[in-house]
């Protein structure tokens, strides 16, 4: 589930992703309403806490990037991009510091993070 909140709105989605390979994923998602939001956020999946952050997004030579903030960490983030195909390379940009990839890291993913979160380094 994902809220986003607007400058003159708040909408509500059920997010699923199936995972395809280490680096791939398919995902689907839907609006729902703030009550069904509420609904499903007050009954985790048994040993899951919800994740809590805060998205930025800028684009950078085309492509989206998403920087994920979390009140756990005060020094590190999370950063991703989706491409088009396999064969397309990312045009990192030079103004961001990469500590490190997690690409295929399940600690990083959404349900491993609901699961423990990861120590900041």
């Amino acid at each position: 589930m994902r809220r986003r909140i607007y400058s003159d709105r708040t909408l509500y989605f059920e997010t699923k992703k199936v995972r395809i390979d280490g680096m791939s994923s398919e995902e689907s998602e839907r609006e729902i309403s703030a009550g069904e939001f509420n609904e499903l956020a007050s009954s985790p999946l048994k040993g899951t806490t919800p994740i809590r952050k805060t998205r930025h997004t800028f684009t950078y030579l085309g492509q989206l990037f998403e920087i994920d903030i979390y009140p756990e960490w005060q020094n590190t983030a999370v950063m991703e991009t989706e491409l088009s195909s396999r064969e397309k390379q990312v045009d990192m940009p030079a103004f961001i510091e990469i500590i490190r990839e997690v690409t295929g890291n399940k600690s990083y993913s959404n349900a491993g993070m609901a699961r423990a979160f990861p120590p900041e380094e």
